[in-house]
């Protein structure tokens, strides 16, 4: 019987986990496979599965054990447009989507190839071409589980212990959400931002929950036979910059439509306020209200569209700007700030303006 040296037996484990079979690794050093196994067992290996063991590609086994920004985004987008059965983790998307399949791939350090499956007529509708990746792994699932991930999910699918993680929610976003700019009427040239979300109702109560977090309120609606969360205007670029803010990883697709929503410049009309996007200082505002010249010539001066103008004008929230204050130049007042040029009714717009007008 051959007995290896300690630095040959070394060896013996890092070959092991560098995938390598007992088989291959006992004609190597001229042992026995049950040789090699001894080795392995003494120094506390961690033994492959012989489904593993029986494994033609690479694959990262530990891909999700620890909790990265990288690996939560990978578990929001496996839980919309992913599934598990059995042994098996899939995940189909649209062709014009394979790069980022790719990303999917490396993370996992699959060393197989993804499947192209093209479209075709099915007769009452047609399918277009997808793409997919799938991989075989009872503790890749296991991991998977325990986030949430589990079979059959599409109507019961509920997230544990990243129900706070903004990069989860930015990969349920990628995979089940869609970014959208609509045009309302009253709200200038500029369109407003939009998301939506589906999914099951337990998924979009927690990410109502999120959002409400962030001030951001939003309603769960019956959508078909499942749910739906519609977010429009400053909500919808409130969640868009927190989703996508400095974030190393992204479907390239929709990121371009959130760096468009994010250039988004709106005056919230019912409630007066500025949204962080605006152009306009609180100081011009505030000599907007008061100036006298026409909207056409406001908007020129100010380069913001004649709509803005003519609301800002308008809106009685700034009743105060109106009445009983000296026109300001610097953003300032005599005994107001400029904090106090917040939405208010009528009736305490002329209180505090009056009260101002006599100091």
């Amino acid at each position: 019987m051959i007995k290896l040296p300690q630095k040959e037996k070394s060896q013996v484990v890092s070959l092991y986990l560098e995938g390598i079979s007992t088989v291959k690794l006992g004609k190597r050093f001229g042992i026995t496979p049950t040789a090699v196994w001894g080795i392995l067992k003494r120094r506390g290996t961690l033994i492959r599965e012989m489904s593993e063991a029986s494994r033609r590609f690479a694959l990262r086994q530990d891909a999700f054990a620890t909790v990265t920004p990288e690996a939560a985004y990978w578990v929001g987008f496996l839980m919309a447009d992913g599934t598990i059965s059995g042994r098996q983790i899939a995940c189909t998307v649209s062709e014009c989507d394979m790069g980022h399949l790719e990303k999917l791939r490396d993370f996992l350090g699959y060393g197989g190839e993804i499947i192209r499956i093209p479209g075709g007529d099915l007769g009452k509708y047609k399918r277009k071409a997808t793409v997919r990746l799938a991989v075989s792994s009872a503790r890749l699932v296991k991991d998977l589980n325990r986030f949430g991930i589990v079979p059959r999910k599409t109507h019961t699918a509920c997230v544990n212990l990243l129900e706070s993680d903004r990069h989860f929610w930015r990969g349920v976003v990628d995979g089940d959400g869609w970014i959208k700019q609509v045009q309302l009427s009253g709200t200038g040239n500029q369109p407003l931002p939009g998301l939506s979300l589906v999914g099951s109702f337990s998924l979009l109560t927690q990410f109502q929950a999120w959002a409400q977090a962030l001030g951001v309120a939003c309603n769960v609606n019956a959508h078909k036979s499942i749910f739906r969360v519609d977010i429009l205007g400053r909500n919808a670029w409130t969640l868009l910059r927190e989703l996508y803010r400095d974030c190393s990883v992204a479907l390239c697709r929709k990121t371009q439509r959130v760096q468009e929503a994010l250039k988004w410049q709106y005056i919230d009309v019912l409630r007066g306020e500025k949204h962080p996007g605006s152009k306009l200082s609180d100081a011009q505002r505030l000599s907007i209200q008061q100036s006298k010249l026409s909207s056409r010539k406001l908007a020129k001066q100010y380069n913001v569209a004649a709509s803005t103008i003519k609301r800002l004008k308008s809106n009685s929230g700034f009743a105060i700007a109106q009445r009983g204050l000296k026109t300001l130049s610097d953003g300032s007042s005599s005994g107001l700030s400029v904090s106090e040029l917040r939405p208010i009714g009528v009736a305490q717009a002329e209180t505090i303006g009056a009260s101002h007008a006599r100091k």
